[in-house]
């Protein structure tokens, strides 16, 4: 076996290399951690930051959902039924004073925030609600907000217009068509002209253009007093409104008993005082 002696130059190298790793790779190392801290220490941008620090939602399977069951209504139990009065309750409450009964009502306090008109008005019911009257055609049209009723047309000056129809007496041709159209209805109709006349006031003080004339209706009733057709303004008044008035108030004339269907002539005057425009 060959054994090889290094000489001194060589022994000087290999000591050398020794000194050399020695020192060199301690301060590799330490010079890589501090890069490494350096890195880490480096802001990230917001955006993956955001990425970084939100967690993923991990899924959940079927198996992990929990079910829910919809629980039976619970019968409502019923209140417990009060308990019997003790023989010491019962001597408690006879030894109390008894309340006010309900004939000797209690005086209010001083301090009360109602005081007694006030507690009046709302106690008392007004007079409205009282009222069972029916309402008049005025108030029933002036709740509707509608047209004016025929009552206050006629208390409006403004209503009474000259329809130039005024004749004064009955023209032959309209009363024979009348006749004809009421024994087409009732065959035999008899014809009567009473001589009481039906007058109709004058409500307003205001003058008009034209005194109103004499108007004649013709009304054909039944034995038992029903009407046969319809009234008939034979001729006017000379204003529209006061033949309305007319044809309404012909109803509550006094006629006389009959025996078979009968047409009447009913005359109208309307109470002007022409003298004293």
């Amino acid at each position: 076996m060959q054994v090889t002696i290094p000489t001194p130059g060589q022994a000087h190298q290999s000591t050398a290399r020794s000194r050399w790793k020695r020192w060199v790779t301690p301060s590799i190392v330490l010079a890589s951690a501090l890069l490494h801290g350096v890195l880490l220490g480096l802001p990230l941008p917001p955006e993956r930051l955001e990425k970084t620090l939100e967690p993923e939602p991990e899924p959940v399977s079927p198996e992990n959902l929990l079910s829910v069951a919809a629980l039976p209504d619970l019968p409502t139990s019923e209140p417990p039924a009060p308990e019997p009065p003790s023989p010491e309750s019962e001597r408690t409450q006879s030894a109390s004073p008894a309340a006010p009964s309900a004939q000797n009502p209690v005086a209010p306090s001083l301090d009360s925030s109602v005081t007694e008109p006030e507690a009046a008005g709302q106690d008392e019911p007004t007079d409205e609600s009282l009222s069972d009257e029916p309402l008049s055609d005025e108030a029933e049209s002036r709740d509707r907000g509608g047209p004016p009723s025929l009552e206050e047309q006629l208390g409006d000056i403004s209503f009474y217009v000259p329809n130039g129809k005024a004749t004064g007496s009955v023209t032959p041709d309209k009363y024979s068509r009348w006749i004809s159209a009421l024994s087409e209805l009732s065959p035999g109709i008899l014809l009567n002209s009473p001589r009481d006349v039906l007058e109709l006031p004058y409500r307003l003080d205001e003058c008009l253009s034209e005194a109103p004339d004499l108007a004649n209706i013709g009304i054909a009733l039944d034995p038992t007093g029903n009407p046969i057709g319809t009234p008939e303004m034979l001729t006017s008044t000379g204003y529209d409104v006061l033949d309305r008035k007319a044809l309404e108030a012909v109803w509550s004339y006094p006629f006389p008993d009959r025996e078979v269907a009968t047409a009447y002539t009913i005359q109208v005057q309307v109470r002007y005082e022409a003298g004293r425009c």
